[in-house]
């Protein structure tokens, strides 16, 4: 090299696990999912949701806000290129107000515009061009939300039934906007062909907006200590009606979220053509730490049998570290027990996975649990720990 010539940048080697060698035909070969049946994924890889903060945002024009930017159609490209079955979006918000940070991507009825559909129809190209499925994971930050000028001061213990009401629109609205999204759009229809149909429902528009811009489905985040979560949270959820108390109450918010996105979904506004209800995928996230508070074996068995009877098609389970549990002692020991709930949520990661693989006959289950060796991840899905495997920090620091 000459005097004058740049030297280039110098990176160092990623640092690397060692992991025995694996027969990765497991991870390759794709499943049906049990209730949108027309759907296959390409393989049992999950890139899980993160917190991007790469959409527009700008505190003087609120109504401009949460639109995808070519920064964040580049970055899904590249997941695309990485070759993960399913591509699970950062969390999207459900309404305008209540946002986890500035950049979030925003399904709002009252933002809905062309200009934002088209955004979300690039999008979901760029995520599904190399053949994955991309899942829109539907977000409500609740005591956490940013304190943004038309935030709200969001606490679920002083919820109104109509506020609950509200809440529950905004999920479908989302679901239904993801469903539509790819499409055809509501101004297509009614510029060019006369058709005014009525609008959906707030939670129906989020989970529609889906489809149309391209989405295969909507994951409901109920992790960590967010909203949902925190409903399901024994020692955060101080409620006394049917939404509070025993997890069954706790968790009824979820299902009736649920049961309001599937009946919005098998409904298809006047003059449009959307996927039969076959074709959409719902899945829901759970935090093992959400249930560690007066856990109870049956309790929570009965729960995972209702998330498998409400319809989702598949339940994504963090909290805790494979390696660990795959390792945790037989012996029941209480020096070992507490030291793992000291060190990792394991012990209670452990149980919920367990119940939930033995709960579940037909929902597919996705385990996020710091998979760090290619032999980890194998070995999950032949001894059946999970049907799938989500990945999160690792992708982020290789997208493709």
């Amino acid at each position: 090299m000459s005097a004058d010539e740049m030297e280039g940048p110098t990176f160092k080697p990623m640092t690397r696990w060692d992991g025995e060698p694996a027969d990765v035909t497991v991870l390759t070969d794709g499943f049906r999912f049990p209730y949108a049946c027309s759907v296959v994924t390409p393989n049992r890889l999950m890139k899980s949701a993160m917190s991007e903060k790469l959409a527009t945002f700008d505190s003087s024009n609120m109504e401009k806000n949460g639109i995808p930017t070519e920064e964040l159609i580049n970055l899904y490209k590249k997941f695309g290129e990485g070759g993960y079955g399913i591509i699970v979006t950062g969390c999207i918000m459900i309404n305008r107000r209540d946002l986890e940070a500035p950049g979030n991507v925003i399904i709002d009825k009252d933002l809905d515009t062309e200009e934002r559909r088209e955004a979300f129809k690039r999008w979901t190209s760029a995520g599904k061009a190399c053949g994955s499925l991309m899942i829109a994971q539907l977000f409500h930050p609740g005591k956490y939300a940013a304190k943004l000028p038309e935030g709200s001061n969001f606490d679920i213990n002083t919820l109104t039934r109509e506020e609950i009401r509200n809440l529950i629109e905004e999920y479908a609205y989302a679901a239904k906007f993801a469903q539509e999204c790819g499409k055809t759009a509501f101004f297509f229809l009614h510029s060019h062909h006369g058709i005014n149909p009525p609008p959906p429902s707030k939670r129906a528009f989020h989970a529609s907006y889906g489809t149309i811009l391209g989405f295969d489905g909507v994951e409901i985040s109920s992790a960590y200590f967010y909203t949902l979560g925190q409903f399901l949270t024994y020692d955060t959820n101080s409620r006394t009606d049917e939404y509070g108390g025993s997890l069954e109450n706790r968790s009824r918010l979820l299902f009736d979220i649920m049961q309001k996105l599937r009946l919005d979904i098998q409904s298809a506004p006047v003059g449009m053509r959307l996927p039969r209800q076959n074709s959409f995928v719902f899945g829901v996230k759970l935090y093992s730490g959400n249930f560690e508070p007066g856990y109870d074996d049956e309790e929570f068995g009965e729960f995972v049998h209702n998330v498998e009877k409400t319809g989702f098609d598949y339940v994504t389970i963090t909290g805790g570290h494979y390696k660990l549990l795959r390792e945790f002692p037989k012996d029941g020991s209480k020096k070992a027990e507490h030291f793992y709930q000291t060190v990792v949520p394991a012990v209670n990661f452990m149980n919920s996975s367990d119940q939930i693989r033995r709960n579940l006959t037909r929902t597919k289950l996705f385990m996020n649990g710091n998979f760090v060796t290619l032999s980890d991840m194998c070995d999950a899905v032949r001894e059946r720990w999970a049907a799938g495997i989500a990945l999160a920090k690792p992708v982020a620091a290789e997208p493709g």
